[in-house]
């Protein structure tokens, strides 16, 4: 919102200077104007660098410059400061687009405002280095040696120089550390004195922290605000007593003040660039990032001019984690093990937690407790049920409800508490990870994170693809030809596989998920990336965050034992071996073992046209299967039939669905609520609770006697009943998604042709792919996905169309056209509306970037509003 309402007066601003009218106003605000439209360009274009929009980000610095000169010819000054971080940062674009000329000019520039300023002095280093004039980039690097000593970024072009002209490189001398603990340096001066006259402080350097000043301790995450993507606001759930805390050398404790909560409060941050990668690729160990005595003063770490916590021991080397909890702000976490939360009774929530208990604790039990609940008690959280592909909103366990004992215990699918079902939709989401929440990684350390492992957890295979057929736009599954091995079997292009092969995730539910796992590389960041748990991130491949957990739990492996894809995958192929001789023996034992037939269903039943049932017809199919008896002729497919049972009670047929799309049989099946009243039920998608009572006992029956479609169900009820009789149906098939384990060859069909990662449905021709993206179904998913059929986050209506407050309703706080009212009720409706239409239009510019959208395609229904803004 911010950010937005930034750009608005970009436009704004630049519009009316274009113009010839008089300003409204004093000379002072005159002045105020343009010296906010400059920082605001500053502002954005950082925002730019950060998001890899160096284009962009230059356009936005040199419009400040271009504003500046401006605002000189008219009598207005701007500040020499601000001035300078713009010159500053555009060299930083020039540099990163290896326009090494423009960037030497711009960093000229900025010392000719300000010598002594260090990011100009080696940005001018490297770009000299970059063009082969060493020695004078030794003299620039000279001075940056001198003023940040410790810095990696800065010994390291020391060294490289050095050699390059044939100079003896010296170890640094390091002065005593137990001067320093008693705040005197070796020649008697106080660390108060040093701090107000050395240039190594970072205050003394930029002079920023005059503009605005850091609390330490309230620092969220380490590198937060020095990565291009990740969320720089989100809160850490690293425990702050592991973070060893730099002494800051220009601000004493009285000058504390309020840590900002977000990157656009940091107005005057500037842009190190590049040097990012280099000091993430050099880091050989965290004890590197360790406080010097002339505090913060490496060039890397002051990005936006931030002092930064030191990252927490870890023994990966090269490793930066960055792990956000999207419910920090409204929840603590803790951990337990079953010492000190022991179960104390036979019931489902007889448990009690000893916290001052001294053991080791295994913290194997996820806690949590509201931060704003007056009830302070930790609530342990069960693993969140894994074995469904249920969509819904997680309910609460009505027997808890009642206070009363749940017989199925942590096997319960329904939640406890409000924290349990919070935590699990986040899960569900892929926001939240439990095992990312405390100590990042360490079941990585213990040699616990496996292939096998991977695969236990997340189910699905691993396969290499085409990696040019699966960027395409729209995307294309292309697995190696079996024909010609060396090239895709993608037949209009026949890509050479081993040059552009790779590994990707699938797993197969009711739907096709294809997962894109991109080589580990040192500089990536071990963190989900927000954009593309939103809507989809534009950086793609470039973005340094992992684009899904299984991406990020692969990286992890390959950090820490040093796998390559190929290893993986020919480990993932021992697994999927292995699996299919437990299964052969387990089917060779079933067959051997001389077990009772299943008792068949004891209700009368038949498979009727589901068309003609729609139209209170009972209509049954031909003798060949292939129409139904009724005039019309419907085809009789098994997605058109409907299975009627004879009621006992009402006398007359009803219709039982399948069960709900799932991998295993729920504990048990209850009557939906609308059902039990009388009512149609309201609930929009595939409700998982039955709607007759004969509906229940067929599902029940089914998980009894494990039967996995209703059609097997049928033969055994015909068999018994009329044994002459063939079945009404098609052949047996297990659905898929309904496998309590999958295996491999439940892959071997995975075709080549277009595939829909919003619907995650493969098309097999150009034909039926532009049927496909112009169906209603598909155009919603593009607005919409399976996260937000529980808790979406939106307090508020979906937006009306009008993005702005209604007049009404702010003279009498009542409107008489009430939710139909076009404008919004509020502020906070109208701030949410924005957001949402924001977050709308980066979903709708992701779909149309993947061409998931036919171009001239301009009728969403009630998203049309979002046309308006040109898009």
């Amino acid at each position: 919102m911010e950010r937005q309402r930034r750009k608005e007066d970009i436009e704004k601003g630049l519009q009316f200077i274009q113009s010839t009218i008089p300003f409204p106003g004093t000379h002072e605000d005159y002045e105020a104007f343009l010296y906010k439209l400059v920082k605001n360009l500053f502002v954005e274009g950082n925002a730019l660098y950060w998001e890899a929009e160096t284009k962009l980000a230059l356009g936005q610095y040199t419009e400040g410059l271009n504003v500046a000169d401006y605002a000189a010819t008219d009598d207005v000054a701007i500040a020499q400061e601000l001035v300078c971080k713009l010159h500053v940062n555009r060299a930083a674009c020039y540099f990163a687009m290896g326009m090494y000329e423009k960037a030497l000019e711009d960093s000229e520039k900025a010392l000719s405002v300000d010598k002594e300023n260090i990011r100009a002095l080696f940005r001018k280093a490297r770009v000299l280095n970059e063009l082969g004039r060493h020695q004078e980039a030794y003299d620039c690097s000279r001075h940056c040696l001198l003023s940040l000593p410790h810095d990696e970024s800065v010994i390291n072009l020391g060294k490289e120089l050095a050699q390059k002209l044939g100079l003896k490189v010296r170890k640094a001398y390091k002065r005593a550390q137990e001067l320093d603990a008693f705040g005197l340096l070796s020649n008697g001066t106080s660390t108060s004195l040093r701090n107000q006259t050395s240039s190594n402080g970072l205050g003394s350097i930029n002079d920023i922290e005059t503009d605005f000043s850091v609390e330490l301790q309230c620092i969220p995450a380490p590198l937060a605000t020095s990565i291009p993507v990740s969320d720089v606001s989100a809160p850490s759930t690293l425990e702050t007593k592991s973070l060893p805390l730099p002494i800051p050398t220009s601000l004493s404790t009285s000058d504390r003040l309020p840590v900002p909560e977000s990157v656009d409060d940091f107005p005057d941050g500037e842009i190190i660039g590049e040097e990012l990668d280099s000091i993430l690729d050099s880091i050989t160990d965290a004890s590197q990032l360790q406080a010097s005595a002339s505090g913060l003063n490496s060039v890397a770490n002051m990005s936006l001019d931030l002092f930064l916590p030191h990252l927490p021991s870890i023994a990966m080397p090269g490793l930066v984690l960055l792990v956000k909890n999207p419910l920090a702000s409204t929840y603590e976490f803790g951990q337990a093990c079953n010492q000190c939360y022991q179960k104390t009774g036979s019931k489902a929530l007889d448990y009690t937690h000893k916290e001052g208990l001294e053991h080791k604790c295994k913290k194997d039990i996820l806690l949590a407790r509201q931060r704003s609940s007056e009830d302070k008690t930790w609530k342990r959280i069960r693993p969140r049920p894994s074995k469904t592909n249920f969509v819904g909103a997680y309910c609460l366990c009505k027997d808890i409800v009642k206070n009363q004992d749940c017989k199925y215990g942590d096997n319960c699918t329904f939640g406890y508490y409000q924290e349990e079902i919070d935590v699990w939709t986040e899960e569900r989401k892929g926001t939240l990870n439990r095992d990312l929440l405390f100590n990042p990684l360490a079941s990585i350390k213990g040699s616990s994170l496996t292939v096998s492992k991977l695969l236990q957890d997340h189910q699905g295979i691993f396969m290499f693809l085409c990696e040019i057929c699966f960027d395409s736009k729209p995307r294309i599954i292309s697995k190696r030809s079996k024909e010609n091995t060396i090239v895709c079997a993608n037949l209009a292009a026949q890509h050479s596989f081993e040059n552009n092969k790779c590994l990707v995730h699938i797993l197969r539910s009711s739907t096709v998920k294809y997962c894109k796992i991109r080589p580990f590389k040192k500089h990536y960041q071990f963190d989900i990336c927000r954009h593309e748990v939103r809507y989809g991130c534009l950086l793609e491949d470039s973005c340094l965050f992992a684009h899904s957990f299984m991406e990020l739990k692969v990286w992890a492996l390959q950090q820490y034992s040093g796998m390559t894809q190929e290893d993986i995958l020919q480990e993932a192929k021992k697994y999927w071996q292995a699996l299919e001789m437990k299964a052969s023996r387990a089917s060779h034992n079933k067959a051997s073992s001389k077990t009772a037939t299943p008792s068949t269903f004891d209700l009368d039943m038949k498979f009727v046209c589901g068309q003609c049932w729609r139209n209170g017809q009972v209509v049954e199919p031909d003798k060949d299967l292939k129409y139904c008896n009724a005039k019309a002729r419907h085809s009789w497919t098994k997605e058109r039939r409907v299975l009627l049972v004879m009621s006992k009670m009402k006398k007359k047929w009803v219709s039982v669905r399948p069960p709900p799309s799932i991998r295993g049989f729920l504990q048990q099946y209850d009557l939906c609520v609308h059902a039990q009243n009388n009512r149609k039920c309201q609930y929009v998608g595939n409700c998982t609770f039955a709607h007759s009572p004969e509906e229940r006992d067929m599902w029940t029956f089914m998980k009894e006697n494990k039967l996995l479609d209703m059609q097997q169900v049928y033969d055994m009820w015909l068999k018994k009943h009329n044994p002459g009789r063939p079945g009404e149906g098609t052949p047996v098939a297990p659905r898929e998604g309904e496998k309590q384990i999958q295996m491999p060859t439940d892959y071997a069909d995975v075709m080549t042709g277009y595939h829909c990662w919003l619907c995650g449905r493969n098309s097999n021709s150009e034909r039926q792919w532009q049927q496909h993206i112009q169906t209603e179904k598909h155009k919603e998913k593009v607005f919409t996905s399976e996260s937000d059929a529980g808790d979406d986050g939106w307090r508020f209506r979906f937006p009306m169309g009008e993005f702005r407050l209604c007049s009404r309703y702010q003279k009498s706080k009542t409107c008489p056209e009430g939710e139909k009212c076009p404008c919004a009720h509020g502020q906070e409706e109208l701030t949410e509306w924005l957001d949402r239409r924001e977050v709308l239009k980066q979903k709708l510019a992701k779909a149309r970037k993947d061409m998931l959208l036919c171009p001239d395609d301009d009728d969403f229904g009630k998203y049309n509003f979002l046309l308006q803004d040109g898009l």
